[in-house]
């Protein structure tokens, strides 16, 4: 326990409080021995979709695409230039969600090292989080990187609200930007309609009574307002335009509030043993003893924390309070009515990321008014720090499940591609090739059956790996049911891909079994 510093001694304390402190690097080496292997990682279920939308739709379409309640415009924004400048080639896609990783994690150090006044705890909090194995998921899955953007920017947002509450000013340029800034969060991932709810209670309870105070918490509920309206009628407008898709308003969660206020409660629960548990946290079997033992005994301390705290961190760990909540109340309500019906969307690790900071600044608070009571040495603090930093990272390098890379799906896609090619080599030059479309199990089990309008398999996986339907000077096509090819109409490869069975011309090639 020695190494909880007292943020009073801190040894740097002196420092100006705006310059990076030394201590950011280990939190940012700590992450980057965890998930550095992240970057080898292979696309997996809605990352096809993506791919496929961004080949068959047109630039504009795809920006305002609203997918599984997520307003994406952002994300998708991000995805599309990234795909005109390297394509398919998986290693960029994962190179940038490492590299964002490694900028929350520097974001949330210096966040929590200015509020709290104790670079030790800021960069033991920020080591926490940024290796706990919870956010593989989401670092790993390339169409959850919108909810990496909107936790980079909300954790800078607490890095300038901690300079903001030390005197910096804040006018109206940075209130435009801001502004922006929450749009952006908003239109990232579906938590980040949590996320803007919570920032006026953040800055309200952050900052002090002051012309900045009233300007950002004024801006921040009027954006708040502004989001909300956005979300919706981005849905409204995908709907209108393209037609409907299946989609359930957040609202709908009211109808079952048995379900939503479970859910939330598991959510919650499962966060606080993901991150503190750290590579042991799933063999803790949920709701069993050890479960309720670490929540409870983290609850316990943040309230005996609050109690005891002078008012400056009471503040910041009521700000940690209102983020938490916030993302896990708009998963809750976006997911409720599917929890009512079976489907576990507590275990889902991607819901996690941006929620967890929350908690790690409240952790944060705890460990450095533990640091203030036992008033340990500056050279014991660093010693016990980079101790434990060292075992977080050789735990979650050989006790945590390895990462998964997602090879299987790299070997379908493969596989597809070696089949279509070799059918395009089997029939005559110039012919047409037809082809049987049949699922592809890469984008998932509900997207490779009831999803193949969205989706249509092997005529997707041709769309986004091949630049045009000729090969070789054959022209392909794909063999479908009839209800796929009109889905497919709209799609500018999917109109000419896609063909009904009882269509195929003379001279083309046998089905493909």
């Amino acid at each position: 326990m020695t190494l909880l510093h007292d943020p009073t001694s801190d040894p740097m304390r002196d420092r100006a409080p705006t310059a990076v402190h030394p201590l950011i690097v280990v939190p940012l080496l700590a992450a980057a021995a965890v998930y550095y292997p992240i970057v080898h990682n292979y696309f997996r279920e809605d990352d096809f979709v993506n791919l496929y939308f961004i080949e068959n739709y047109s630039p504009a379409r795809f920006l305002i695409t609203v997918w599984a309640e997520h307003s994406l415009v952002t994300r998708n924004a991000i995805w599309w230039v990234l795909h005109a400048f390297v394509g398919t080639h998986p290693q960029p896609y994962f190179v940038l969600t490492f590299l964002t990783h490694l900028a929350a994690v520097g974001m949330l150090f210096e966040a929590l090292r200015r509020l709290t006044g104790s670079a030790t705890t800021a960069c033991l909090a920020a080591s926490l989080w940024g290796t706990a194995a919870v956010h593989e998921e989401a670092i790993g899955w390339f169409s959850v990187y919108g909810q990496l953007v909107g936790t980079v920017i909300v954790t800078w947002m607490l890095l300038r609200l901690a300079d903001i509450r030390d005197g910096d000013g804040f006018g109206g340029r940075a209130m435009f930007g801001w502004s922006l800034l929450v749009l952006m969060v908003v239109t990232s991932f579906g938590v980040g309609l949590g996320i803007v709810f919570a920032l006026p209670a953040i800055a309200f309870v952050l900052l002090p009574r002051s012309a900045p105070w009233i300007r950002l918490v004024m801006m921040f509920a009027v954006m708040a307002v502004v989001s909300f309206l956005l979300y919706s009628n981005l849905i409204a407008l995908n709907w209108k335009l393209y037609g409907p898709f299946p989609h359930l308003p957040i609202t709908a969660a009211l109808s079952v509030p048995r379900a939503l206020f479970k859910l939330l409660g598991l959510l919650a629960g499962n966060g606080i043993v993901a991150l503190h548990a750290g590579p042991f946290a799933k063999r803790v079997p949920e709701l069993g003893w050890t479960w309720r033992v670490l929540v409870g005994a983290w609850v316990f301390l943040v309230l005996v924390t609050f109690v005891r705290a002078p008012g400056s961190h009471r503040r910041v760990m009521l700000a940690g309070l209102a983020l938490a909540f916030a993302c896990y109340a708009a998963l809750a309500g976006g997911r409720a009515p599917y929890f009512a019906n079976g489907i576990q969307f507590q275990h889902e690790a991607r819901y996690q990321y941006a929620a967890t900071i929350g908690l790690a600044t409240m952790t944060c608070v705890v460990l450095a008014r533990v640091g203030a009571r036992l008033r340990p040495s500056s050279a014991r603090s660093m010693v016990g720090l980079v101790a434990l930093v060292a075992a977080m990272v050789l735990g979650e390098r050989f006790f945590a499940p390895p990462i998964n890379h997602h090879v299987s799906e790299r070997l379908e896609t493969e596989s597809v591609i070696g089949a279509i090619r070799a059918e395009v080599a089997k029939a005559p030059a110039g012919a047409d090739v037809y082809i049987e479309n049949k699922r592809f199990g890469g984008v998932g089990p509900l997207l490779s059956t009831v999803g193949m309008p969205w989706f249509p398999g092997w005529a997707a996986v041709f769309a986004i790996f091949f630049p045009d339907d000729t090969v070789d000077g054959r022209r392909v096509h794909f063999v479908t049911d009839p209800a796929i090819v009109k889905a497919g109409e709209q799609g500018r490869r999917s109109a000419h891909l896609l063909v009904p069975r009882d269509s195929r011309g003379a001279g083309a090639t046998p089905l493909a079994h």
